[in-house]
């Protein structure tokens, strides 16, 4: 085990230019968020498509149930996302500082963290936002299904009109959550990586 003072040492000598850092940091998490949108699109669509299909067959849409259902898929997903968003960030520090790593492992300076705990501290932090998200999804279905009644609209035509104004807005909600979770949680993944790299050797970074 390597004492307090070589670490420090690699530390100093592993540090990079700002500017080459600032580009991995942002090829990384444009990577990272491009994946995430994929994902978070293809969920929304499955959403739309199902509760339209069942609005189409039975003529019930209720927005509560709509986004309980939402989240249920929706969070098991995003949760997956900042675990992989924050490994990335922690083994793109311990390369970059040329430390030990090991695969699947999150490692600071070759010390195991809590790395787990650190991730649900984060996503604890951020349910609130993200069942508003699907909230507000949910809600807004159900104002254009008011809007296709109020036009007399049969059930297969509210359907369609839903599905044909709905996912457009699905998609770029899908790109703007994929851009604000992928950089917010990669700066709060690198904060916390740094505030232990502080912590135990007492090195601002």
């Amino acid at each position: 085990m390597r004492t307090n003072t070589k670490r420090l040492n690699d530390f100093i000598q592993g540090r990079v230019s700002t500017r080459a850092e600032a580009r991995r940091q942002l090829v990384l998490r444009n990577n990272l968020e491009k994946r995430f949108y994929r994902k978070v699109n293809t969920l929304f669509r499955k959403f739309v498509n199902v509760h339209m299909h069942l609005y189409q067959q039975y003529g019930i849409y209720e927005p509560a149930v709509a986004a309980q259902s939402l989240n249920e898929d929706f969070f098991p997903l995003i949760l997956a996302h900042y675990k992989r968003t924050f490994q990335a960030i922690y083994k793109l520090n311990e390369n970059k500082y040329e430390m030990m790593r090991k695969a699947d492992e999150a490692f600071v300076f070759g010390r195991s963290v809590d790395f787990e705990a650190v991730v649900n501290e984060y996503f604890s932090g951020r349910q609130l936002i993200l069942a508003g998200i699907s909230q507000r999804m949910a809600t807004r279905i159900s104002k254009l299904i008011e809007q296709g009644r109020a036009d007399n609209l049969t059930l297969p035509q509210i359907a369609k009109l839903v599905s044909d104004k709905f996912l457009p807005i699905s998609r770029s909600r899908a790109a703007l959550i994929a851009r604000t979770e992928t950089h917010n949680a990669a700066s709060f993944a690198n904060h916390a990586y740094h505030a232990t790299v502080e912590k135990d050797l007492g090195v601002k970074c």
